[in-house]
């Protein structure tokens, strides 16, 4: 009596394991819950990715604009620089040229000779000078 009741015992679990699921995988609820859960993580990864790329492309705007106003900043003092180069260049030349004419001048006044210096008259002088000066024709 043992035998028949262990074999449909085994019968009986055997069905239990294999024979009692009449459901398909696709209306199987816990397959299909783990199928939702899948498709919602996939969909949250591309937010994320998305919302990566996104901020990515933000700071790749930023990174430019600022590399544009740098590089117009550098376009000013490189102007600046020219400029004040020029200037330098200019007042250089003037205080060159004035300096060469202060010098010529001063060779010139150097090549001319003094003028004679007169001798001083004295008091009898001035009698002698009158009558130099009366003999003299003018």
């Amino acid at each position: 009596m043992k035998k028949p009741l262990l074999l449909i015992a085994l019968w009986a679990v055997l069905l239990v394991q294999f024979g009692c699921s009449t459901l398909t995988p696709a209306d199987d609820p816990v397959y299909l819950k783990l199928n939702d859960i899948e498709a919602r993580l996939l969909r949250i990864e591309k937010v994320v990715q998305n919302e990566s790329l996104i901020q990515l492309a933000t700071d790749l705007q930023q990174l430019q604009a600022d590399t544009q106003e740098l590089r117009g900043e550098i376009e000013t003092l490189k102007h600046d620089t020219e400029t004040s180069a020029d200037r330098q260049r200019e007042l250089y030349v003037d205080v060159d040229r004035r300096l060469q004419a202060l010098e010529q001048t001063q060779q010139r006044v150097a090549a001319i000779p003094p003028p004679p210096v007169a001798p001083v008259p004295s008091a009898t002088a001035p009698a002698q000078q009158s009558a130099a000066s009366a003999a003299a024709p003018p």
